[in-house]
């Protein structure tokens, strides 16, 4: 029987208490889900076979859940602007494939609600240092320069890295954390709150 998947976003300070927390701590390192720890912190979770539900939680980086369609596996990932210049997904996807000998394209993705591209913006040496580094690493329609600022579209360029690595089955969430009134950093007012990507996966083990 395949696994059941099941993915929630709402906006909340606090959480069930039978909820696993996944905060981002080094982006770009990639951890097995365990069960003894309540708070999970890394870039990237692997969950595989274990019944739970797991709790993303963001303030305007893209939330991003892989799930197998038949394996009992999910991923979450917590993408900033540098995980998404370097292609984290990508390079997610190419360690499952090899560690499960699993197929991209096997994969269903889950996008949910980011800052988009008006309002992710830097101007000076940031911006022009960010732009830099997306297009050296080929994403050059990541970056639209206007006036003094360079906008930058995580959340595109995200589903872009989706499609290129063979993960055709691609939901996106059209809520910016900005213009939506959601949590953001960008625009403040948070009041302890965050967007929760919330994933449960329900197999047989």
């Amino acid at each position: 029987m395949p696994p059941q998947i099941k993915i929630n976003v709402y906006t909340s300070d606090k959480l069930a208490a039978n909820i696993y927390t996944f905060q981002a701590k080094n982006h770009y390192c990639l951890k097995n889900f365990n069960s003894k720890l309540k708070s999970q912190r890394a870039g990237g979770l692997i969950i595989y076979r274990a019944n739970c539900t797991v709790a993303l939680q963001t303030a305007d980086c893209v939330p991003l859940i892989l799930s197998h369609r038949q394996e009992p596996l999910v991923i979450v990932l917590h993408l900033d602007w540098l995980g998404t210049a370097i292609n984290l997904t990508q390079k997610t996807l190419n360690h499952l494939t090899r560690k499960y000998r699993l197929k991209a394209e096997d994969f269903r993705a889950f996008i949910g609600p980011s800052i988009c591209q008006k309002y992710y913006s830097n101007r000076g040496w940031k911006g022009r240092l960010k732009s830099l580094i997306f297009k050296f690493f080929g994403w050059n329609t990541a970056v639209a320069k206007i006036a003094n600022r360079w906008h930058f579209a995580l959340a595109a360029t995200v589903k872009q890295q989706l499609l290129l690595s063979g993960v055709s089955d691609v939901t996106q969430s059209n809520q910016c954390t900005y213009c939506d009134n959601l949590p953001s950093k960008r625009r403040g007012k948070q009041n302890g709150q965050q967007v929760i990507t919330e994933v449960t996966l329900t197999c047989n083990v």
